[in-house]
């Protein structure tokens, strides 16, 4: 069955793409749902996993490794949804979504550099990478947020952001917008965008030139 199903869905990073970018463009519904918000919020992310798990295993191996790594998120997710005051919670959930995250990463980014043509797939793979990055950031900012209330600023507000300024945050960052309207002030924080923008521009030019490198190969 499950050999079945990963070979059904492996590759075909369309639905992917599209459960992330709704996830983190569509954060905003969580800010007027309430409890509501971030329980869909939650389950949409579960979907999400279990799709990128289906879609990024190319061998019963990386599909292992990857479901043990979504489960463990999904628990701890559970837990920091009936405890959302708890710290500590919070923060192993944050720590927790990353593994699984940077595993279906790696596996898009191999399916980049490995495929042997340029189609539609690679570059719905390509953009679903890049919105990887920014959603790897986002916990990483949220841990450092909740061990330091003051290692973020919105200017806007005057407040510490949640953890949904946090994401848009992310994404300002990776691309190099700065607006200045959510401040990193702790060290760390500082740190962490700073990586981030690198990455973003890093990114940028290694995946345009094995794209274009591809291209060539493929014209001669």
């Amino acid at each position: 069955m499950i050999e079945k199903l990963s070979s059904r869905f492996y590759g075909r990073v369309g639905y992917l793409l599209v459960l992330v970018a709704v996830l983190n463009f569509g954060y905003p519904l969580t800010l007027y749902m309430g409890g509501l918000g971030n329980l869909l919020f939650l389950l949409a992310y579960t979907l999400m996993f279990v799709i990128g798990v289906l879609v990024t295993s190319e061998d019963k191996k990386h599909f292992i490794q990857t479901s043990i790594a979504a489960v463990v998120w999904m628990v701890c997710a559970v837990v920091s949804f009936f405890a959302p005051s708890s710290d500590s919670a919070t923060i192993i959930s944050q720590v927790a979504i990353i593994p699984a995250q940077l595993l279906m990463t790696i596996a898009l980014l191999r399916y980049i550099y490995t495929s042997k043509v340029v189609n539609a797939n690679v570059m719905m793979t390509a953009i679903t990478v890049y919105i990887f990055i920014a959603a790897m950031f986002t916990p990483l900012y949220v841990i450092v947020s909740r061990l330091d209330v003051n290692a973020f600023v919105d200017n806007g507000l005057g407040v510490a952001p949640q953890w949904q300024q946090l994401v848009y945050f992310s994404f300002v960052t990776l691309a190099t917008l700065g607006y200045g309207d959510v401040l990193p002030l702790n060290a760390w924080a500082r740190s962490l965008a700073t990586v981030e923008g690198m990455l973003g521009v890093l990114y940028i030019a290694l995946i345009m030139g094995r794209l274009i490198g591809v291209y060539s190969q493929e014209r001669d």
